[in-house]
This record gives structure tokens, sequence and C-alpha cells, in this order.
């Protein structure tokens, strides 16, 4: 019963991960869990990572004055598409905050050594730049159904992040806080930047924190 227990709950949380982490991350997750997870809670810890959001601009505006169902499958297929890069690039999608999306790359395992965090740097910078490229295909696939163009900011830094956990051992899901991560969701914000994308030169604004 014991063996069947623990393969159940392997199973149940990879299965769970596999939405938000790579598949290998979950794997080390589980492999390392008693690390981090302190009398079934994950333990909040201090540690280097990249933090990355990418706010979606001007659906808000488009969909209030348009069919918000028709929209509404159109931001989940944003939202799906742009999930799967982060993925793939090594990161974890932390959270959808209204039209942004907060992923995190270097969580939960601490980086010990420069290049480390230099690669968790380089992979979110990587991720931003294919977000761009799948957003110019989104909108040619919208443009095609008759609908505007959506213009995307992306805002990445790196540095020191309180990750704090936010659920228990069979969800695993952590929240990152600190002045890096309220540096990278400034970088999306623009004050004399209206929502009004008509006429935009750019699809995809990249800013990178330093």
């Amino acid at each position: 019963e014991g063996v069947f227990r623990t393969r159940w709950r392997r199973r149940y949380i990879q299965k769970r991960l596999s939405r938000h982490v790579p598949s290998d991350l979950a794997e080390a997750i589980w492999q390392r869990r008693d690390q981090f997870l302190r009398g079934g809670r994950l333990s909040s810890q201090d540690l280097p990572a990249t933090i990355l959001f990418a706010e979606m601009r001007g659906f808000t505006l488009h969909a209030e004055t348009r069919n918000a169902d028709r929209y509404m499958g159109w931001m989940s297929t944003y939202r799906d598409t742009m999930a799967r890069l982060v993925i793939d690039h090594g990161g974890t999608v932390e959270g959808y905050f209204g039209d942004a999306l907060k992923a995190t790359f270097g969580v939960p395992f601490a980086r010990e050594r420069s290049d480390e965090i230099g690669q968790d740097a380089s992979k979110a910078v990587a991720c931003a730049l294919a977000m761009g490229e799948a957003l110019q295909v989104l909108n040619r696939q919208w443009d095609d159904r008759g609908a505007p163009e959506i213009v995307m900011r992306v805002g990445v830094a790196t540095g020191d992040v309180t990750a704090v956990c936010i659920g228990h051992a069979h969800s695993l899901r952590f929240s990152t806080t600190g002045n890096v991560v309220r540096a990278a969701a400034q970088l999306v914000c623009d004050l004399g930047e209206s929502d009004d994308t008509t006429g935009s030169p750019c699809s995809c604004r990249i800013l990178i924190g330093t």
C-alpha cells in the first residue's frame, strides 16, 4: 500500500506540475521534495531568479467594444501559447494577473553559480523573443478573422527574490516577491502609452532590467 500510494502521489503531483513547469523540473521537484517540503508545505526561501512579465495590451479595450465570448477564446489561445513557450524555455508559469502572465526562471532550487543564474536570464530573454514571434503569428491569424492587432509588452529582471509557499504538497505552488519582481512588472508599464494599439509600430516590446 505504501508503494502504491507513493506512486499515485508522484503521478498526481507531476500531472499538476506539467501545466506550469517543464517535465524535467517536475521530476527534480519530486526527487528532491524533502529539501524544500516541511510538514507537507513548501518552505519559503531567498534565491536568485529571473522574473518575466508579459502583458497583452489593447485586449480589454477591444473586448469591451466587440464580442466578449469571441475575445475570451482568443485570450485562451494567447495564454496557452505563451505558457507553453515559458515551459519550453525551462521556466515556470507562476500565474496570471489580468492580461499579464508572470513567469519565473530559477525557482524552486537555488542556483549556486553565477553561470547558472546567467543561463536562467538567457532562457528568459530567449522566451521573450519567442513570445514576440508567436504573437506575430497569432496577430496574422486574428487579422484574417477581422480582429485588430494586439500588442504585447514584456519585462525581464534578474536578482534575489523570496519564493513563498502558497499551497500544500499536493499542489506545490509558490509565489515570488521582492524588488526584482516589482522591477519586472514595472517594465511592462508605460504611463504615457495608451491601451489603444491602433497604428503601433511594433507588436512586442521587450525591456530588460539591469
